[in-house]
Order: structure tokens, then C-alpha cells, then sequence
């Protein structure tokens, strides 16, 4: 699911039930508004946070998760605290996890719940999105249906498409059906034909719900409830088989009171791209971890649509920003952030079929939970497909990816266009003819994150010097890594992976002229993605419900500046 950041709320001055989190505007740089988030009373807690929930209490607390987030009475701080407690990202995660675990439900909870799975067009109600009696139309090509109302008695509601149809540029003729219809029907069938010709998965057949067996996607105004769209399944989930069929929301008609940036079109656009991604992905494994289910697709909806950026606003959330914080955890918006390390990936691995890179692929095909499947969970299927198609180590690709991070305007192909940030840096450090060194300097990092020194040669150090550089890191075995980078007064960076021995130690030179080095960058690496009590279907926020082993492990770095020669 995709969601407007609580800035741009403000900013339109549309403050209503939502799932929010704080980011910043597409393209800026701006800080989002500080909001106060008490604590919600009486909020169970999800999922796993003391890793001691039985099945049926976690189940509880994603009925009681999903029943805050719809309510109306629910403020956009009351929401964000919801999330936050629960180690939720957004509404869609929150709906994966109920029908994931409502088989622990009692039976007049497990009603409840099948309610908020609903359809619009169930006369049960969903509770937040319904027709309620309208009359619903639908119109499909061979592969999916668009379900909407122009008209009935449930006008408050705002759900209805506008009727207009002049075929004036929103995506048809004069035909006898909406012209916003016409768009969004063709947009869909857009997308489905490139996941397909891609060699993706096509979302799985849904028998008569919705009509017939084809995937479905219903408009209505989920932007009043701050949502660009959503994606869930209303099928049992089996345990042993997670690949479920799914349906779709949109809003129904983008409008800029709701969503301020942006042409209409272009979230219509980004939107179907990412939310019938999930459809794609519920194919594979509905129950697959979140931060990959976000990430591929908030890549995907920029490779589709490139010229929309729309993805770029999650980079304030990214490893680009925060590359101390651990990039695997299914919360908050950094899962939507989280594209900027495929981005990283399919740039430098950028072998395709049918105009889409093949990597991410790959890895759903990896991950995948239907019969027959190796149904890995994310970090170890990305891990395998970077060794077995790439021949490179996870921990490699990811400190080069860390390393990359400090010039995204040169190491991205957007970075300068889309004024990327630049990741910060742990410390600075200008060394001169004075003073030559610098004690070991310390820095504690958790699992997939890391931490860059910059040294800088300053007055007296015009002549033929070297930097000394010594690392003393964990062992490899629990993921470390460390590239240096120099970056001459002209010309082109270079970059390289150190060699650790098996303790984790190494020792390098480099150029150090003032003449000739503007400064050298040193990246400190934790790639590990070890996890313990680790089993899909777990209840953690980490990859496969497990907790990480190899967190806040201490690295060492040690700069001298000596004579060359």
C-alpha cells in the first residue's frame, strides 16, 4: 500500500482517518511536522515485540490494529501510534497479518475479520469502503475487471466516479463508460501485460469473486482516509501455501485537495503499478516479509513510470538517510525507502526480459510459498540470487551499496536529477602536517547498516603522503565489510572492497597529496543476515519472525598519515 505522508496532509489541509507516517514532500528537503503520539490506550501489541504472543493473542492484536486504523474517530497521531506500537508500516500490512492469523480467531472475531477483508461489493461491508447498495458496474479485458459507481444514494460517501466521458484525454472514446474508468482500466491492463512479458507471475484466479475469476480492482475515495490505495486477499490463507489470490483499491478520482502532488494521472498511474505489484507478489507468498513486499513495489512502480519520481519522497526514509538503521525491519516508511537498495542492484545488475530488470524476479521466484516453491524468506533469497546469478557475496553488494550512498548524484542515474540525499557520515576527520593520526575511533552497528569516515588531507600535507589505514572489525563470518574510496581533486572516485582475514582485520594505504586526494571516505559494514528462532510465519518485525543475531557488534578504525614510499 502507498500512503501520503502526514506533511503533505497538512500541507492540503486534509486531516482524517489514516495510516500515516512522517516524511517529507516528493523533491524537498524540508523536516515533517513533530506530532505528538501518546500512547493508544488499550492496544494489544504486534507483532512479536516480546516474541511471547500464542496465536491467538497475536491474532487479537491485529483484529484490534485493523479496527483503530478504519475507525473514523482515529486521528492521524492516534494512527501513527497504532503503527508504531504494532511494528506496522501501513494498512495493508496490518490486513495481510489479520488474514494471516485469523484461523486463531473465536468465531465471532474471526466474522469481524472476514468483514474488514471484505470486498466493496460485499454486502457484509468491509467497514471502510463500501458501495453499500450503490449500483456497481464493472468493465474488464481478458485478464482483469474494474468494479465502480457513478451514482446512488450513498453520496456522502464520495465514492462515485465522475461520469464524464468526452474521451478528452483521460483514456477513451465517447464509449458509454467514464473516461477515469477508461484510464484506469487501461492503465491496469498496462501493468499486467508488463509484470507478464516480464516473466512474472499473474495474480492468481479469484473463482466467482468479483464476477468471475479475474483479478479485481475497485475504485472508490480512499484518499479521505489519507490511503493512495490498497491491496489484500479475502481467500484463506493455508499454512503450508501462502501464494493467495488478492484484489485491489484506487481512489477514484486522485484529486489535488487530496493528494497535492502530482498530476491525477500520475498517481493513478504509480499507484496501479504498485498495488497490483502486490497482487503479482500474493502469487508467490502473501506471507513473504514486509520490507521486501514494499520495496520491490516501490521499485517497480519507478520502473514502470519513471518520469513520476513519486518513489523519490521515501528516500528521507532510506538507507540513503538513516544508513545506521537497519535496513530489514518491517516498519514505518522505511520499507517504501528501502527501493533505493534494488535500485542499487538492478543498476548494477541490470539484465532484462521484457523491459524489466530480471533480478527482482529472481528473487520473488526464490521466495516464493506455493507448492513446489523454495519459499525462502527475503534476505536469504536476495542473498542467494546475488550469489548463485551474480557470483557476489550479500555482504559485498551491500557495502558497495553503502559506499555509494555518499555520491548517489554520481552512482545513481537519477541521483542528480532527483537530488538524492547524500548518506551522512559518522565522523570527519582532517589530518595535517601536525597532526598525523587518530585514535582508534569506535562505532556499533546492527545487522544490514553501516557507517562511513571521511579523512581529509589538509595544510602541510602537499607532498608525496599516504594514509595508513587499520580496521579491526568482527569476523566476516557475522557479515562485516569495509570499502575505501578515494576521491581525487579530479576526475573519477575509486573504490574498493577490503580484504578481511578471517578475524575481521585489515590494513591498507592509500594517496594522501593534498594536490591530488580532495579526501578519502572508509565505509564500515554489518551485512549479516543471520536470524535466530527464525520460521516463516513468524510474528517479529525482522525477516522470517526471527530476531537478529548479530546486532550492535563494535568495529574499529584507525587513520595514520605516512611518508610515501
Amino acid at each position: 500500500m502507498r500512503l501520503r505522508p502526514l506533511s503533505a496532509l497538512l500541507l492540503a489541509g486534509a486531516l482524517s482517518v489514516s495510516t500515516l507516517t512522517v516524511s517529507a514532500l516528493p523533491g524537498t528537503a524540508v523536516a515533517a511536522p513533530q506530532v505528538d503520539l501518546p500512547e493508544v490506550p488499550g492496544l494489544p501489541g504486534l507483532p512479536g515485540v516480546d516474541g511471547t504472543e500464542t496465536p491467538d493473542e497475536h491474532a487479537l492484536a491485529a483484529l484490534a490494529v485493523v479496527e483503530t486504523l478504519v475507525d473514523p474517530a482515529t486521528s492521524p497521531a492516534e494512527a501513527q501510534q497504532t503503527l508504531t506500537q504494532a511494528g506496522e508500516a501501513d494498512l495493508t500490512g496490518a490486513l495481510r497479518d489479520l488474514a494471516l492469523s485469523m484461523d486463531a480467531l473465536s468465531p465471532a472475531d474471526r466474522a469481524e475479520a472476514a468483514a474488514y477483508l471484505a470486498r466493496p461489493t460485499d454486502r457484509r461491508g468491509d467497514g471502510y469502503l463500501d458501495y453499500e447498495g450503490d449500483a456497481v458496474q464493472r468493465i474488464c479485458t481478458d485478464d482483469l475487471c474494474v468494479h465502480y459507481v457513478t451514482d446512488g444514494t450513498d453520496q456522502s460517501r464520495g465514492n462515485n466516479v465522475s461520469a464524464k466521458d468526452d474521451g478528452d484525454g483521460d483514456g477513451g472514446a465517447s464509449n458509454g463508460v467514464p473516461d477515469y474508468v477508461d484510464f484506469a482500466l487501461s492503465t491496469l491492463q498496462d501493468v499486467h501485460d508488463t509484470y507478464a512479458g516480464a516473466g512474472y507471475r499473474t495474480p492468481l484466479p479469484d473463482g466467482a469473486k468479483g464476477g468471475d475469476a479475474r483479478t479485481d480492482v475497485y475504485l472508490g475515495d480512499v484518499g479521505s482516509m489519507s490511503f493512495y490505495g490498497y491491496c489484500t486477499s479475502d481467500d484463506d490463507v493455508p499454512d503450508d501455501a501462502r501464494a493467495v489470490p488478492a484484489y485491489c483499491v484506487l481512489d477514484n478520482d486522485y484529486r489535488t485537495g487530496q493528494f497535492p502532488t502530482n498530476l491525477p494521472t500520475e498517481n493513478l498511474q504509480v499507484t496501479a503499478a504498485h498495488e497490483y505489484f502486490h497482487a503479482v507478489q500474493y502469487a508467490y507468498d502473501a506471507g513473504e516479509d514486509g520490507w521486501l513486499i514494499e520495496a520491490t513495489a516501490t521499485w517497480a512502480e519507478d520502473e514502470l513510470f519513471d518520469s513520476v519520481n513519486d518513489n523519490v519522497q521515501y528516500l528521507a526514509d532510506s538507507p540513503l538517510s538513516h544508513p545506521r538503521q537497519s535496513m530489514d525491519r518491517d516498519e514505518d516508511l522505511a520499507v517504501y525507502g528501502d527501493w533505493i537498495f534494488f535500485r542499487h542492484l538492478t543498476e548494477r545488475h541490470p539484465a532484462a526480459v521484457g523491459g524489466l530488470p530480471v533480478l527482482v524476479r529472481k528473487i520473488w521466484e526464490r521466495a516464493g510459498a506455493a507448492a513446489g516453491d523454495r519459499d525462502e524468506y527475503s534476505t536469504q533469497a536476495v542473498e542467494q540470487v546475488l550469489r548463485r546469478q551474480h557470483d557476489v557475496s550479500l555482504s559485498e553488494s551491500f557495502a558497495r551499496f553503502a559506499d555509494a550512498n555518499l555520491r548517489p548524484g554520481r552512482a545513481y542515474a537519477e541521483g542528480r536529477a532527483q537530488s538524492y540525499p547524500k548518506a551522512p557520515l559518522w565522523k570527519r576527520t582532517t589530518l595535517t602536517g601536525s597532526k598525523r593520526s587518530v585514535g582508534a575511533q569506535q562505532v556499533y552497528l546492527d545487522h544490514l547498516s553501516s557507517a562511513s569516515q571521511r579523512f581529509t588531507p589538509g595544510a602541510g600535507l602537499g607532498g608525496g603522503w599516504r594514509l595508513r589505514l587499520s580496521l579491526d572489525l568482527p569476523s566476516p563470518t557475522r557479515g562485516s565489510a569495509a570499502v575505501v574510496t578515494v576521491v581525487p581533486t579530479s576526475g573519477t572516485p575509486s573504490t574498493r572492497v577490503l580484504r578481511l582475514d578471517r578475524a575481521g582485520d585489515a590494513a591498507t594505504r592509500v594517496g594522501f597529496s593534498s594536490a591530488r586526494t580532495s579526501y578519502v571516505e572508509v565505509t564500515l559494514v554489518n551485512a549479516s543476515t543471520r536470524y535466530r528462532n527464525c520460521s516463516n510465519g513468524g510474528t517479529s518485525t525482522w525477516p522470517c519472525g526471527g530476531r537478529p543475531v548479530d546486532d550492535g557488534l563494535r568495529s574499529t578504525l584507525t587513520g595514520r598519515v605516512v611518508p610515501a614510499g
